[in-house]
């Protein structure tokens, strides 16, 4: 009789647990066509905007839906799909439209192809107004109307440094109008094309010493002050910067050397480790 009964038990136990098990199931299927109905959802009314030339909104919608919103809903391959193709008729129609709400873009979800597309019609306008702003400066049309360059340009360094040169130069073509306004938009570290005439232009105005100060400064950069125990690169990308002279003095121990700046402060080196400074 007891082996009997604990068989019994036993078997109520094993159906409880099938039970238990079709039931979680069962709500894993219900959950799981809950999501699917709400991805084709949003896909079909993805289709509609698209139809209707609302791109953007697409952009706006999956932003709010699967990045801003805590309660996500997984995406799936045919929203993705969807949504390339919004991205993609934006860049066809107007890429200035795509940097406007770039930060609702998510990249992990663009295709290869989409982003090649971004930035192939980026570099296409840059280029060309690249092109165009040469142009000028090699026919010193320096007072030329420099209001109608794509701003997407100014966010090309190279464009910038000449847009930047040719504006400090538009009221005085045979010299520097505002070298301190040229300090402040060009940085320190700029090597293009530009890189010779710019540098000689502040050098002209004796305010090499200060560019890297003035240029910080103007873009909110915080560097740090030369410390005890940096390298000489350290100290250059510090907020003194390159030295206005170098004194050296070799033995057959140690290499030091003293570093001039302006306003009699001096750096001291041994083996290319500063030691000491007097400021």
């Amino acid at each position: 009789m007891k082996k009997t009964n604990l068989l019994g038990v036993g078997f109520c136990f094993v159906f409880m647990l099938s039970a238990c098990g079709n039931e979680t199931e069962k709500e894993n299927e219900v959950l799981a066509n809950s999501i699917s109905s709400e991805q084709l959802a949003i896909s079909d009314k993805y289709k509609a905007l698209i139809v209707n030339g609302d791109n953007k909104k697409v952009i706006q919608e999956y932003y709010r839906t699967f990045i801003k919103t805590e309660n996500k809903i997984d995406t799936n391959e045919e929203i993705k799909k969807q949504y390339n193709i919004a991205v993609t008729n934006i860049v066809d129609n107007s890429v200035e439209e795509v940097v406007k709400i770039e930060s609702l873009l998510d990249y992990l979800t663009l295709t290869d192809e989409t982003i090649n597309l971004i930035q192939t019609k980026k570099k296409e306008i840059i280029d060309a107004d690249k092109d165009r702003l040469y142009k000028l400066y090699e026919e010193k049309l320096f007072q030329e109307d420099y209001g109608k360059f794509n701003f997407l340009s100014h966010q090309d360094e190279e464009f910038n440094a000449m847009y930047e040169y040719m504006m400090a130069k538009k009221y005085q073509p045979d010299g520097i109008d505002n070298v301190e306004n040229l300090m402040k938009k060009v940085s320190p570290d700029y090597g293009g094309m530009f890189n010779g005439l710019i540098k000689q232009a502040i050098s002209d105005n004796s305010k090499t010493f200060y560019w890297l100060e003035t240029y910080n400064k103007a873009n909110k950069i915080q560097t740090p002050n030369p410390r005890i125990g940096m390298t000489e690169e350290e100290v250059i990308n510090s907020s003194w910067g390159e030295p206005q002279s170098k004194n050296r003095t070799v033995t057959s121990i140690s290499v030091r050397e003293q570093w001039v700046y302006p306003n009699y402060k001096y750096l001291y080196f041994k083996d290319g480790i500063l030691i000491s400074f007097q400021d």
